[in-house]
């Protein structure tokens, strides 16, 4: 069964075939690219490598969008 894409405006519906697991992992290999390449562009000083992973995460964009 194939479900329609959401827009970047639309909230994103998990489809009726998803699992949990496959979610959280694909979000961890994502955040894991976001480490990866925080880190990449600060030049490998950690503390400003966390500074710009924090404000890339998943986590960080799901909890914008919900304080309004």
């Amino acid at each position: 069964m194939r479900t329609r894409m959401a827009t970047p405006d639309e909230t994103y519906r998990e489809p009726p075939n998803s699992t949990v697991d496959d979610w959280l992992g694909q979000r961890v290999m994502r955040d894991e690219a976001r480490a990866e390449k925080a880190t990449k562009q600060a030049g490998g000083d950690l503390n400003e490598a966390e500074r710009r992973f924090e404000n890339e995460t998943e986590a960080k964009e799901y909890q914008d969008q919900h304080d309004q």
